[in-house]
């Protein structure tokens, strides 16, 4: 590889196919871009709904890397919520609980229809992703582990 930033670039590890690491790339791209134009600033909050998502697990990450200060990560069951916890979420919460907890910032929504037609009433500057775009393949708890 030549040019500008080829020596950025890095192998792979040996246990991490190609169509994986094209996922998780382009997950962070989905996220990354859904916080920009949503505007997100230092000190903010945000919901992440299908947090545990291949797409929603980095946006819980780059939130905070962001300085989200506080990050509220929503998901359908009480383990995707854990692995939202174990990737930084500050809060967790299932689509079931009554109440999300206190307002927010900024609503980044991954799973559309009824639910986000809810949500977004709450939360007027809102970006999202679509729902029906083909997400990246989630990763395995042990992968935000390290937060």
């Amino acid at each position: 590889m030549t040019g500008k930033g080829a020596d950025a670039a890095e192998e792979l590890p040996a246990k991490v196919d190609a169509a994986a690491a094209l996922a998780l790339v382009r997950g962070g791209l989905i996220a990354l871009s859904a916080l920009r134009a949503g505007r997100v600033a230092p000190g903010e909050s945000v919901l992440v709904t299908a947090a545990a998502s291949g797409t929603g697990h980095l946006a819980v990450q780059l939130a905070k890397a962001l300085g989200a200060a506080r990050v509220v990560a929503a998901a359908g069951s009480a383990d995707k919520a854990d692995f939202a916890r174990q990737c930084g979420a500050d809060e967790v919460v299932t689509y079931s609980q009554p109440s999300w907890g206190d307002p927010v910032d900024l609503v980044l929504d991954g799973v559309g229809g009824e639910l986000s037609s809810a949500a977004l009433t709450l939360w007027p500057r809102s970006a999202g992703w679509s729902p029906s775009a083909p997400a990246a393949a989630p990763l395995a708890p042990e992968a935000c582990s390290a937060n």
